[in-house]
């Protein structure tokens, strides 16, 4: 039976620290018989401070360099109590050490985020695999299967049973795609929440102003668009440049969604885990999707036919099967050092393609909203997936 009585079955959805924009779709749209009580997201005004200051996450990062925070806000929630009628505590990226029914919801995001990094899981790695194998522990899901390999190859194939693969997609936008021969907008958004400069250099940004300036003096009908914040110096530089519109501050959804909607090709070539719910957002707008074989991208973004892969050397080298050493101090050094050759050199070549061809991007952008409409990315797939872990998890 899905509900109680007359009434859904209530899942209360945890998070770690922010409230992440990829669950509002599930919120909104959850499986059939199923209702999520989420907490508040957080006002526009503590957002602008963030914004401009930027002082949670930098102050997050630091201690967390000697205090494993992920694991210790997870036992700080002990003291919290779900609300009494909900049936499952849906945990994202951390522990729920309570004892009650709960689903550990990985997002896209490797092991170590239980821990905030590889040196601290490391160490507390037999506590984690302590509770996540307890009974109270019902289904570890993860967005990706490269993320379902990463988690047996840290915990052991003991987990294989509990951990489930469900690709999240997006919601079906209602719009009709109108493509403009004369003008070529590229797009780039780190993420709908704030960044850091940090954010900026890891998820490829500094490749793309370098591949823009190549590929400005060989097309003057093009201009980029940056969605995410970025070190107050290189904003300076970028604003000097023509045809280059910098947005690092919050805005509306009805803003951002213009500027979806009016973009020709999204670019994101990053070096960290795969951002799976902004490819996936590009997608749902007809968007062709540039970027590099980092990681799982490959498994969202079908080289040549909705989008391209590039291959990353940087990222390559610090990928052992798996495994990406995202918190390894020399990856974070190599990084910011600045653009990676090769990945400008694929950015200018595959962007150049999709420049000099509307056809090309008005194909490859309707393969991928293909994808999310009715495709492996389609919400009634995941749904359909998530309504039977739930189902099981809450017997």
């Amino acid at each position: 039976m899905l509900k109680m009585g007359n009434r859904e079955k209530l899942v209360y959805v945890e998070p770690a620290w922010k409230y992440p924009l990829s669950i509002r779709d599930l919120v909104l749209y959850p499986p059939e018989g199923y209702r999520f009580i989420a907490p508040k997201e957080r006002s526009e005004s503590v957002f602008r401070f963030l914004a401009k200051y930027d002082i949670s996450y930098r102050l997050q990062a630091f201690i967390g360099n000697f205090v494993p925070l992920q694991l210790l806000k997870s036992y700080f929630n002990k003291l919290k109590s779900p609300p009494k009628e909900s049936v499952l505590t849906y945990s994202l990226c951390h522990l729920v050490p309570r004892k009650e029914p709960w689903i550990l919801d990985m997002i896209s995001e490797l092991p170590y985020i239980l821990a905030w990094n590889e040196k601290h899981l490391e160490k507390y790695k037999d506590r984690v695999k302590k509770v996540l194998s307890s009974n109270y522990c019902r289904k570890i899901i993860c967005r990706v299967n490269k993320g379902k390999e990463a988690f047996l190859a840290t915990f052991g194939e003991e987990l294989d049973d509990k951990i489930e693969v469900v690709y999240w997609g997006a919601t079906t936008k209602n719009f009709k795609k109108e493509y403009d021969k004369e003008r070529v907008k590229i797009l780039f958004v780190n993420s709908g929440n704030i960044n850091t400069a940090l954010h900026f250099y890891a998820k490829g940004g500094a490749e793309v102003v370098e591949a823009f300036k190549v590929l400005s003096q060989e097309h003057n009908n093009i201009e980029l668009v940056i969605r995410s914040g970025m070190p107050q110096s290189l904003k300076r530089k970028l604003m000097r440049l023509s045809r280059v519109k910098v947005i690092d501050k919050p805005i509306p959804s009805s803003e951002l969604e213009k500027e979806w909607l009016s973009a020709a090709i999204f670019v994101l070539p990053n070096h960290v885990n795969t951002p799976a719910q902004v490819f996936f957002d590009a997608m749902s707008y007809g968007l062709p999707v540039v970027t590099t074989d980092t990681w799982a991208n490959s498994e969202l973004i079908e080289d040549n036919k909705t989008g391209f892969l590039i291959h990353n050397p940087l990222s390559a080298r610090f990928q052992e099967g798996s495994i990406l050493h995202l918190t390894h101090p020399e990856y974070l050094k190599e990084i910011m050092k600045g653009p990676e050759p090769k990945v400008v050199e694929g950015l200018v070549k595959v962007i150049s393609t999709l420049i000099e061809n509307p056809e090309l991007r008005k194909k490859m952008g309707g393969a991928a909203r293909w994808e999310i409409e009715y495709g492996k990315f389609s919400l009634k797939k995941r749904n359909e997936k998530l309504k039977r872990i739930l189902d099981e998890a809450s017997i």
